[in-house]
Order: structure tokens, then sequence, then C-alpha cells
């Protein structure tokens, strides 16, 4: 189950963001082919050319002007650059004209007239003399008043077909596809192992919580099983000397009593400790002495520890003012001291000390005794753990304590924690603010 949400939420992480990557990616060479294709027609559409015409004096005046799509004037000479050259063709497709600096044979040029015309489509490239070209075919015009005389006067061009090498842009574009493929994949492949490690960082969470569902509801079963046991026990008991007075049979009563209050004792904690983690429970929260709360609680453990021969100390400094519920701030402290005393070796030690430094109150309650081992320390706070399970139920709790403890002190704003060293001290250290 929890495999099957880490993958969902894994696919659905790289999903979302490879869709993002990969927009971007294509936007970034749609940009980019969009601008080398816009410059490249703008090259094929401004072509720099020298005008000639023969006056009547027979001197050749020499006039720059611009060759477009619309108007090639016949007799134009264009200035030609390493990376392009033009062709001059009549009606039929012959070469009437060639404008090039590459000197190459006529029979060359009569391929790549030849390809132009075939295919007819400026915006796609050919391939010649193992470049890439881009062209562009303009129909001329003659001016009549402009007189002309070529080698072969009876023969005019028609069209002029302008050829520009777009190698370098084109294997640029593909450079470019090639390093947003890789740069592509790189990022997939590192997301992935991103999200692996975050999505089974985010379940893990929800397994530990359901795996404690579990536990939980196991425990309060075997709990409720008990006392549930006695009765039933007791009531068979019963039913089966119905003849007798109840005087003679306030044994079984009182061992039903016994688990009824037991399922009592275990519902309200229950209860409680359901109502301490509901989010959205609201403590009653003002201003508390908790000097003089601690000093009351107190009272009573000491007796406790007198009959078990336990050293009672304790450090209250005065006027410790706290905000919070003082309902939960009393339980607090019963179970932390009634704790302290139920696990202390008979003739230790109990000390109990209560200081503030700055804005800082810390609670400290210690005592002797057997300690809790490593291996346990961690879960001394989760609920009907037990560290020694062979004494469970001696002492009349479910292991409740600590769990309410810790919720308590977690609605005040504060922390607590925990350190013990087997057969020497355990420490509990409540901190608020």
């Amino acid at each position: 189950m929890f495999h099957k949400l880490r993958n969902a939420m894994l696919w659905f992480n790289l999903s979302v963001t490879g869709a993002v990557i990969a927009a971007a990616f294509v936007a970034i060479y749609w940009s980019t082919s969009s601008k080398v294709s816009s410059d490249i027609d703008s090259k094929l559409k401004s072509l720099p050319t020298i005008e000639f015409s023969l006056g009547e004096d027979g001197i050749t005046e020499h006039v720059e002007v611009e060759v477009s799509d619309s108007l090639s004037p016949i007799g134009s000479i264009v200035v030609q650059t390493s990376e392009m050259f033009s062709l001059d063709i009549d009606s039929n497709g012959g070469i009437v004209a060639v404008h090039s600096t590459f000197g190459l044979s006529d029979h060359v040029y009569e391929l790549a007239a030849r390809e132009a015309l075939n295919q007819k489509n400026g915006r796609s490239p050919i391939s010649w003399q193992g470049r890439q070209w881009r062209y562009t075919i303009a129909q001329m015009k003659l001016d009549n008043n402009v007189p002309y005389k070529r080698a072969t006067p009876s023969v005019e061009a028609s069209h002029k077909i302008t050829f520009l090498d777009v190698t370098e842009s084109y294997a640029s574009l593909t450079r470019l596809r090639t390093t947003l493929l890789s740069v592509g994949g790189a990022v997939l492949i590192v997301l992935f192992l991103i999200s692996y490690g975050f999505a089974n960082r985010a379940v893990r969470p929800i397994r530990d919580a359901w795996v404690k569902q579990k536990q939980f509801v196991s425990d309060a079963s075997h709990e409720l099983k008990t006392p549930l046991s006695i009765l039933n026990a007791n009531m068979g008991v019963l039913l089966e000397n119905r003849q007798e007075t109840i005087e003679s049979q306030l044994k079984w009563l009182d061992y039903m009593q016994r688990g009824i209050d037991r399922m009592t004792y275990l519902i309200h904690d229950l209860l409680r400790l359901a109502r301490l983690e509901d989010r959205h429970h609201q403590p009653h929260l003002r201003s508390l002495d908790l000097s003089l709360i601690a000093s009351d609680v107190l009272a009573p453990f000491e007796a406790a520890a007198a009959q078990k021969q336990i050293a009672f100390s304790h450090s209250i400094a005065a006027g410790i003012l706290l905000k919070g519920d003082e309902e939960e701030i009393r339980q607090l402290l019963l179970i932390l001291l009634d704790n302290a005393v139920k696990y202390a070796n008979e003739g230790g030690q109990i000390n109990f000390t209560l200081t503030q430094i700055k804005s800082q109150i810390q609670i400290e309650i210690a005592n002797t005794g057997p300690g809790i081992s490593a291996e346990d320390l961690p879960h001394v706070f989760d609920r009907f753990y037990r560290a020694d399970a062979s004494r469970k139920h001696e002492d009349g709790s479910f292991g409740l304590g600590l769990a309410i403890a810790k919720s308590i002190i977690e609605q005040a704003g504060g922390r607590i924690t925990v350190r013990s060293q087997a057969g020497a001290w355990t420490t509990f250290t409540c901190t608020f603010g």
C-alpha cells in the first residue's frame, strides 16, 4: 500500500516537473529558432546591391539600392559576401548571370538553380556542396528607360535566386537541441533521485502513523480484554450460585467492580489523550503561578516516597509564572512524580527542580532505580509502551501516562526529554519558553 502511494507521489512529481522543464526547453528552442530564422530572412530580403545604367555619354553611373522580393532591377550586381551568392535566370530556368565569389563551374550553379526551382520553398534549406543553404526567388522587372547591353541581348533574366549559407546557423540549432535534450535527461535523472528521496520521506510519517494506529488498536483491545474476561468469569460464578445471597457473593462482586474500574480508568485516559491530540483542542490558557502549583502537587508524593524509604528533595524557585491550562499542568506534574515514585528503587532518591533562566522555565524530575535501557529510551512516550513487560498491570497502569504528559507539554508550547542510564539515574526534563 505504501509502495503504491510512494510511486504515485513520485510519478506525479516527475510528470508535473518534467512537463514544466520540457515546456521551458521547448520555449527556449522555439525562441532561438525563430530568432535564427528571422535573421536569415532579414539577410535574404535586404541584400546590398549596386545598380548601374549607361548614360548618353557612355559613362556608367552607380547607385546603391536594396533588393527586395518585389523589386530586383536588371543590371544589378550583388555585392557578395563569403556566405552568399545569387543567380539571374531566364523564364526557362537557364542561368543568365552569376554573382558569386566562390568560383565554381557553371554546371554546379545550374544544379543549385534546378534544385531551388524544383523545391520552390525557400523556408526549407537545401543541401549542396556539403553545406546547407536557404534561398529566395525574386521576380525581376526591367526599367525600359534604362538601356542595358548583355553578351546575349536576346535573353532577358526573369528571376533572381539568392542563396545564403545557413550551415553554421542550423548547426548551432542542432547543438542547442542536443544540449537541451542532454541537460533535460540529466535533470530528469537528478529529479527522479531527489523525488524518490522526498517521496520516501513523505510516506514515512504516514506509514509510522498507520503502524502506530494498528498497534494502538491491538494494545487497547488487549487492555480491555483483561477486565472483560474478569467480568465474564465472575458473572458466570454468580449465575451458577443464584440461590446464594448477595452478601455471600461479595468477593465476586468486588472482582467485577475492579474490572469495571479498570476499564473506566483506561477509557478515561484514552479520551484524555484523544482530546489532547485533537488539533482543534483549545486549552484554557491563563497566567499561572507554577511555583505554588508545584509545591501543592509535591505534598502527597513526599508521603508516598517516605513509605518506600526514598529520599525526596526539591528545589522550587519562587514566583515563576507560566501561561497555560492549570488542570493540564497539574496532570503533567502528577504523571511525572507518580512515575518517579513508582520506579525509584527502595531506599533510593528523587530530586525535583523548578528553575527559570531569563524566559525559559525548566522542570526536572530525577530518580534512582533500574533505569531505562538504550533500546527502550526512544519509545518511552509511545502509547501502551512498557519497558518492563513482566511488570505490566502490576501497578495498575497502562503505559499511557507519559504519552499524555508529552501531549500536555506540546500543547503548552514546550518540550519534554528523557535521559537514563541502566541501574542509575533517570531524568525527565520539561522546558517551556
